[in-house]
C-alpha cells in the first residue's frame, strides 16, 4: 500500500502580511469578495457600496442580502475588536436601517462575542449580528487562502421559534417552506448557484440569486395575480442607470429569447425605479402541495436558464452614470474623465 502524503495547514500571524491596509486593502477585497463571507454565513450577499456615510462616521461595506433584499452593514479590522467599533456597529446599523449587522476581524475578543450575543437575544426579528474572525491559511507553498469562522450569530432556533409565535397565518410558513425546498433543488442542480441556506428561508413572496453584478438579480416571486414569475430584476439604485441597462438588453431581445429558448416580457416600467424580465405560469402559495412541487421545478429551471443567458450580456454592459438633456429630454451617457 502505498503512503498517502499529506500538507500540514499554516496559519497566518497576521493578515496584514495579504492586506498591509485595511482600508486601502482588506475593504475593497472583502466588497468583490462577499461571496466567500456569504457562503460562510450561509448568506446570500452582495455589495452595493463602501464607506457609506452616517453622519460624520462611514460604515465599511454596505450590502443586501438576496434572499431577503435585507440591508446588511459590514464593518471589519484587521485588529481584535474593540468597544470603539462596536459602537461604531451600532450607528451605523441604526442610521442605515440595516437588518443584517456583521463585524469581520482578526480576533472577537470575548466581552464583545457576549455584547453580540446579548444584541441577538434582546433585538427583534427583523435584525441579526454576526461575528466573523478573517483568517488566512497556507498549504506548503501555496498560495495564502482567507477563512472566515463564524464565531457569533443569530440563535436561529430561538428566532425560529419567535418568528412561527408572530405569524398570524400559515401563509409565511407556506413561503418559508416553498423556499428552503427550492433552495435545496438550486444547490442540487448547480451548487454554485446560491450560498443561502435552507434554514435561513424567509417568510417573503420571493427569491434571489445572483449573476454576477452589483444591482442585478435572478428571482422567483409569486405575484397577486396569482402566478409564479422567474425574472431578472435590475435596480443599480439609479432609476436612469436601470432603464438604460434595460435598453442596453434589449437591443439584442431576438438573441437573448433565442438562447433562453422561450419568449420573454420586457416589462421598463417607466414609473418606477426598476425594471424586469420574465416570464411566468399560474401558481399562487395556496396551491395543493403536488401543484406547489412542480412549481418549483420549472422556477429552478427558468431561474438558472435566465442566470446563464443573461449573465455574460449583463457583465459586458457599460452603465457610465446617463444624464437628460432638459431642451429635448433624451439621454446620453457621460464620457469618463480623462477619455
Amino acid at each position: 500500500m502505498s503512503e498517502v502524503k499529506l500538507g500540514s495547514i499554516e496559519r497566518l500571524k497576521d493578515p496584514r502580511e495579504v492586506w498591509p491596509d485595511e482600508a486601502k486593502d482588506f475593504t475593497p477585497w472583502l466588497k468583490e469578495n462577499l461571496d466567500q463571507l456569504g457562503e460562510a454565513l450561509g448568506l446570500e450577499l452582495e455589495a452595493i457600496d463602501r464607506e457609506v456615510s452616517v453622519g460624520p462616521f462611514s460604515a465599511d461595506i454596505l450590502a443586501k442580502e438576496l434572499t431577503s433584499g435585507t440591508e446588511v452593514v459590514i464593518e471589519n479590522q484587521l485588529e481584535q475588536t474593540d468597544h470603539t467599533h462596536l459602537g461604531q456597529l451600532i450607528t451605523y446599523a441604526s442610521g442605515l436601517g440595516a437588518g443584517i449587522v456583521i463585524w469581520v476581524s482578526r480576533h472577537l475578543r470575548e466581552e464583545h462575542r457576549q455584547a453580540l450575543d446579548w444584541l441577538n437575544q434582546n433585538t427583534s426579528l427583523d435584525i441579526g449580528f454576526y461575528g466573523v474572525e478573517i483568517e488566512v491559511l497556507k498549504i506548503g507553498d501555496s498560495l495564502p487562502a482567507p477563512h472566515f469562522n463564524v464565531t457569533a450569530s443569530p440563535n436561529e432556533p430561538v428566532k425560529a421559534a419567535k418568528a412561527q409565535a408572530n405569524v398570524p397565518s400559515g401563509r409565511g410558513l407556506r413561503y418559508q417552506e416553498f423556499w428552503r425546498e427550492l433552495i435545496l433543488a438550486l444547490k442540487a442542480k448547480d451548487p454554485s448557484s446560491t450560498s443561502a441556506s435552507p434554514d435561513k428561508a424567509g417568510p417573503y413572496s420571493w427569491f434571489g440569486i445572483p449573476v454576477g453584478r452589483t444591482g442585478f438579480a435572478v428571482r422567483f416571486a409569486f405575484t397577486s395575480k396569482k402566478t409564479g414569475r422567474a425574472e431578472l430584476y435590475i435596480d443599480v439604485g439609479d432609476q436612469a442607470v436601470n432603464k438604460l441597462a434595460f435598453d442596453s438588453l434589449l437591443a439584442d431581445r431576438a438573441g437573448i429569447e433565442e438562447a433562453f429558448a422561450e419568449p420573454l416580457t420586457w416589462d421598463r416600467l417607466d414609473d418606477k425605479q426598476a425594471s424586469r424580465i420574465f416570464v411566468e405560469r399560474p401558481g399562487a402559495i395556496d396551491d395543493p402541495t403536488e401543484v406547489l412541487a412542480e412549481l418549483r421545478s420549472w422556477a429552478v429551471d427558468r431561474m438558472l436558464r435566465l442566470r446563464d443567458v443573461f449573465a455574460p450580456a449583463i457583465k459586458q454592459l457599460e452603465l457610465s452614470q446617463p444624464t437628460e438633456d432638459a431642451a429635448t429630454g433624451t439621454v446620453e451617457q457621460e464620457a469618463d474623465e480623462g477619455s
